[in-house]
C-alpha cells in the first residue's frame, strides 16, 4: 500500500533538507543555491587524540581523477594564520559546475611531522549537507592525524 511504501522509505538528511528548502523555486534557479560558499572552505588538520590544530601540517589537495582537463591534478591550497588551518577554493581552477561527475569529489592527504600521513576523500554533496542540513555557508573540515607508534 501507498502508506506502508511512504513508511519505508527514507531520504537521507541532504536530500530531505533540498527537498523540504525553498531552492527549487528561488529567485536562482541555479543548483549552488544548495551549496555554502565554497571559495573559502576550512580545512584543519588536528592531532586525532587531543582535537588540537597541529602547527606544522601540510595539506595536499586533488581533484578527483577524470578525463577532463582538470583530472588528476593538484590544487592550489593556502596556509591561513591559524597553524594548521587552511583554505581551499573548490571551483577556482576550473570553470565547471561541482556538481557534476568529474569535478565532484577531492582527495586531501596531509602530513606532519611524528604523525602518520592521512588521505581522505571529500564530495560536494557533503557541502550540499552543510548548506541544507546545517543551514551554514562555511564549509568546515577536520583531518584527524594519529600520531606515530
Amino acid at each position: 500500500t501507498l502508506p506502508a511504501l511512504l513508511d519505508a522509505v527514507h531520504f537521507s538528511a541532504t536530500s530531505r533538507g533540498i527537498i523540504d528548502g525553498c531552492y527549487r523555486n528561488s529567485l536562482s534557479s541555479s543548483t549552488r543555491s544548495t551549496l555554502p560558499d565554497l571559495s573559502r572552505i576550512r580545512i584543519s588538520v588536528v592531532d586525532a587524540n587531543s582535537g588540537q590544530p597541529i602547527p606544522d601540517a601540510t595539506l595536499r589537495i586533488w581533484n578527483r581523477p577524470n578525463p577532463g582537463p582538470m583530472g588528476g591534478q593538484e590544487r592550489t591550497v593556502v596556509a591561513t594564520g591559524t597553524p594548521g588551518v587552511f583554505e581551499f577554493n573548490w571551483t577556482a581552477d576550473s570553470s565547471f559546475t561541482p556538481l557534476n561527475d568529474w569535478d565532484n569529489g577531492k582527495l586531501l592527504k596531509a602530513f606532519a611531522s611524528g604523525y602518520q600521513p592521512k588521505a581522505q576523500w571529500e564530495w560536494i554533496y557533503d557541502a550540499q549537507r552543510v548548506k541544507t542540513v546545517d543551514n551554514s555557508d562555511v564549509w568546515e573540515i577536520t583531518v584527524a592525524l594519529d600520531p606515530v607508534p
